[in-house]
């Protein structure tokens, strides 16, 4: 019995509680948004089209006589021919002093790659190798390129890039 009492106290306690809740809040009260203010436009009239130009006829002589027609002349517009000069391209800005030294440098790797690849037979390489002489071929055309711009640094590094992979082939 004392079980049943105890069931019926626990029973008995679960109907008591009541989730409390809040009471409910306000809705939101949302402005009225601003009236618009409204500036009216004008636009000037456009000025209008000027008349076209027209040419007055000659006044008639007193007597004709018959003659060729008379063309009247041609009132093209010849200019000058202009030659247009190449344009010579601006020069490469150096961001370095020693500028006689870079393209000696990219000279002496290009220079080192070319005797490089020349002890490469290319018939007998893998094709991850050809791929690389290939490579090594074109930086060494890029460097010449940008020798012949006058860009050093940048011939220096393709120059480098150039004797790097010749040199791999060569071992």
């Amino acid at each position: 019995m004392a079980t049943l009492a105890a069931l019926l106290v626990g029973v008995s306690a679960c109907g008591r509680v009541q989730a409390h809740t809040p009471e409910p809040m306000p809705g939101l009260d949302v402005p009225v948004p601003p009236s618009r203010v409204v500036v009216p436009v004008t636009l000037d009239d456009p000025p209008p089209p000027a008349p076209p130009a027209t040419s007055t006829p000659p006044p008639p002589r007193a007597r004709e006589t018959p003659q060729a027609p008379v063309r009247p002349p041609d009132r093209t517009v010849t200019s000058a021919p202009t030659t247009a000069t190449p344009a010579e391209p601006a020069p490469v800005l150096q961001t370095t002093s020693n500028v006689g030294e870079l393209e000696q440098h990219a000279r002496v790797s290009l220079a080192a790659a070319q005797r490089d690849l020349d002890h490469v037979d290319y018939r007998g390489l893998g094709t991850n190798a050809r791929d690389q002489y290939d490579s090594a071929k074109r930086f060494m055309r890029q460097a010449d390129g940008a020798l012949r711009g006058k860009n050093f640094t940048y011939a220096a590094q393709l120059a480098d890039k150039a004797a790097a992979l010749a040199s791999l082939l060569v071992k």
